[in-house]
């Protein structure tokens, strides 16, 4: 409620924030990066993919840990025994670890694509398709279009010109 309230007060005031600029999707921001961006960029998204597929690996973990690991009744030769609580604290810590790699990518990834689509919309503006043209009655503009019409065909070398209906406004013949 409050957070509406101080909506309302901002745009009361007049001074609403510009809106952020539209985001980009992540195989495109390479392109608007500049080189030592690119870097930080390969950086971030390298750790970003190692702590996801950590994350991945402890949750497959902890979810095939229920009945993958058996209820050993005592120490087994020839192999490696874990209780299900020390196979659900490993996998917890991977998980963990994972989720930290990410969150320490988190801030590069959030910054770079930020100054992506910012470049992406400086150099694609929208352009207004909208022309103010000034009304003029039929007549006047028939006589402008057959002035250019002729001025044109006489640039461009022919000796006479004929438009159906008008007359040689140019006075050259």
């Amino acid at each position: 409620m409050l957070a509406f309230l101080a909506s309302l007060i901002f745009v009361a005031a007049g001074e609403v924030a510009p809106p952020p600029p539209p985001a980009i999707p992540d195989a495109e921001v390479v392109r608007y990066l500049k080189p030592t961006e690119l870097v930080e960029w390969n950086n971030a998204t390298r750790i970003n993919g190692a702590g996801e597929t950590r994350a991945k690996m402890g949750q497959s973990i902890l979810r095939t840990s229920g009945g993958a690991v058996a209820e050993s009744k005592g120490p087994k030769i020839g192999g490696l025994t874990e209780t299900p609580e020390q196979v659900k604290v490993r996998a917890q810590k991977m998980i963990d670890e994972g989720n930290a790699q990410i969150q320490q990518a988190a801030p590069a990834l959030a910054r770079l694509r930020l100054a992506a689509a910012t470049r992406a919309a400086e150099k694609t503006k929208p352009v207004s398709f909208d022309v103010e043209v000034a009304p003029t009655a039929l007549n006047v503009a028939v006589a402008q279009s057959v002035v250019r019409l002729q001025k044109q065909a006489r640039d461009l070398g022919y000796a006479k010109t004929h438009f159906i209906g008008s007359i040689s406004l140019l006075g050259d013949g």
